[in-house]
């Protein structure tokens, strides 16, 4: 007797079974079901948003997108991100300084920076112009 592939559900024959033309018809229906899903979700593309904003040197600062973004990516307008001074977040995984300094969060509604003089994060500083990019959910 038949078994059958644990994801797809395709009969999986012995030796003494007889073949049946539905049973391969079944299976290449669910074969071209899965391969059509798999090509729809390749042919999705991602959307990504770019912007600026000028530092005011606030403590912390939020920046309203309008949602929560997949990932986002802040950089100084001369393209530094080191120490504090931006990087790569997502929800739930800022960009960090020194363990301690949030220089990037991903909010409900946009992401987060802020700005330390001494120790940093530096992503605030005062009329200091910062690039990101994001990924729409």
């Amino acid at each position: 007797m038949a078994t059958y592939t644990p994801n797809y559900g395709l009969h999986q024959w012995v030796p003494e079974d007889v073949f049946v033309r539905t049973d391969f018809n079944t299976d290449l229906s669910k074969i071209d079901a899965a391969i059509k899903a798999a090509q729809d979700t390749a042919n999705q593309k991602a959307e990504i948003i770019f912007g600026t904003y000028t530092g005011d040197g606030d403590k912390t600062r939020t920046i309203q997108l309008g949602f929560s973004p997949v990932w986002i990516l802040v950089l100084r307008a001369d393209g530094t991100a080191n120490f504090g001074k931006g990087g790569l977040a997502s929800l739930g995984h800022p960009a960090i300084r020194d363990d301690t300094k949030l220089s990037v969060v991903v909010t409900e509604n946009g992401f987060q920076v802020g700005y330390e003089f001494s120790y940093g994060p530096w992503t605030n500083d005062p009329e200091t112009t910062y690039h990101y990019i994001a990924m729409l959910p």
